[in-house]
């Protein structure tokens, strides 16, 4: 193995691979520089229901790194009978503690860093789908609404004046209503304009007024 300069290589730690992340968590808040590549991991469903969110996994799991200039204090830790709930080693190979540069741990960040860009992406398809459902449920619920207002029925005096809503072509006219139909009028708006409204967009000139004054 080529010659790696203590003070800036990394050593290998080795523990149980469901506590790679406590493992890691725990050394950083003694004071020692370690690190283990990770991914985030769609959390995974339980008895049918999908929970929220991602959730960090190690992408090397069992390993992590720690920087060799503090080894005789890792050493220390590792033998330390008070860890037991998070125990973990120093790798050997045979007698020696083996080092690893910055160049062969490029790799292992690279990797982190392509699962991090995967997991971007995978955010933003889950945004766009989630704008898409919602944008399509409330066109559903706009659908629903005109459909019912549709299927109403109302009674208008042939001959009294009403204003339309909902139709910009006849924004503020006033018309006169010629025929009612139960879920449609024909409105009268002077000269040869003669229109056949849904019911609901017919509102009487003195609501029509009540509606204005109150905004």
């Amino acid at each position: 193995m080529t010659r790696t300069d203590p003070a800036s290589a990394w050593c290998i730690l080795r523990c149980a691979g469901a506590r790679t992340l406590k493992v890691a968590a725990s050394l950083q808040a003694a004071g020692f520089e370690v690190w283990t590549p990770v991914a985030m991991q769609p959390r995974r469903p339980f008895r049918g229901v999908v929970p929220a969110g991602e959730r960090a996994v190690p992408i090397l799991p069992t390993f992590a790194f720690a920087r060799a200039s503090r080894l005789v204090d890792l050493l220390a830790a590792a033998s330390d009978p008070t860890r037991t709930d998070l125990p973990f080693s120093v790798f050997h190979q045979g007698e020696r503690v083996p080092l690893i540069g910055e160049r062969q741990m490029a790799a292992l960040r690279q990797a982190e860093a392509d699962a991090a860009e995967e997991a971007r992406r995978r955010t933003e398809i889950a945004r766009v789908a989630a704008d898409r459902a919602e944008r399509a449920a409330m066109l559903r619920t706009e659908a629903a609404r005109r459909k019912a207002l549709r299927a109403e029925r109302r009674a208008f005096e042939v001959g009294s004046a009403v204003t339309v809503t909902g139709m910009p072509a006849v924004a503020g006219l006033t018309g006169t209503i010629v025929e009612s139909r139960g879920n449609a009028a024909r409105i009268h708006f002077g000269g040869l304009f003669t229109a056949t409204v849904e019911a609901w967009q017919v509102l009487p000139v003195s609501v029509s007024a009540q509606v204005l004054d109150a905004a």
